[in-house]
């Protein structure tokens, strides 16, 4: 978790809200 994702950010993955 708390992983960035390139183009989809998960919430749920802990993705970095841009």
């Amino acid at each position: 978790m708390g992983r960035a994702v390139c183009g989809v950010n998960k919430p749920d993955q802990g993705g970095a809200q841009v």
